[in-house]
């Protein structure tokens, strides 16, 4: 066990974020907004401080370069240099925030029902079918994107989106996709399980 008491480096105990890099680095994003990471058996804290008001880090990923990018609530993003990238107003469309990263290709967040690339340090939106919510992101070992749409899985793959077929989940909310190492993909929701 490492927390505040055992491990001098973190100051709190709210672990909210953890994104492996791909030189085997573990980033540790915590509610109060700090940044550890962890490197050849030791802790180092960042100079990092998130910038936002809500201080919580709650997800973390790596860009094509590597460079590391942090996600906070609102579908704010910020690198360690302390560039901030904010999404374009998406009107009053509530919704989980989630963030998909790839080594190949980049970082994708999911904000407001929309999904959006990193591309030249600008959120750029992602097409999708008219009126369809984006309920959840992720990514593929491909260097492709996920998106589970409001009645459609598709996915983003050399700068198409393609219709996969019609989601299963129906009202469900999503809480958790992933693409497993065999490519099948897991969807985790808040009241129907795990499809």
């Amino acid at each position: 066990r490492f927390d505040s008491s055992t491990t001098p480096e973190m100051h709190s105990t709210r672990v909210t974020g953890l994104f492996e890099d791909a030189k085997g680095n573990l980033w540790i994003g915590y509610e109060t907004g700090e940044l550890i990471r962890y490197s050849d058996g030791h802790f180092y804290a960042t100079e990092f401080r998130a910038p936002w008001e809500q201080k919580k880090i709650q997800n973390i990923g790596a860009d094509a370069n590597n460079d590391i990018w942090l996600l906070n609530d609102a579908g704010t993003l910020a690198n360690l240099e302390g560039k901030i990238v904010a999404p374009p107003n998406v009107g009053n469309a509530a919704g989980a925030t989630a963030m998909a990263s790839s080594p190949r290709t980049g970082v994708w967040i999911n904000s407001g029902g929309y999904a959006f690339t990193l591309d030249g340090g600008k959120l750029r939106a992602l097409p999708s079918r008219a009126g369809d919510y984006v309920k959840g992101i992720c990514a593929g070992h491909d260097g492709s994107l996920w998106l589970l749409n409001q009645a459609h899985l598709c996915q983003w793959k050399d700068g198409k989106m393609i219709d996969v077929g019609e989601s299963p989940l129906g009202d469900s909310s999503v809480v958790a996709m992933l693409e497993t190492r065999s490519g099948c993909l897991a969807v985790g929701t808040l009241d129907q399980g795990l499809f």
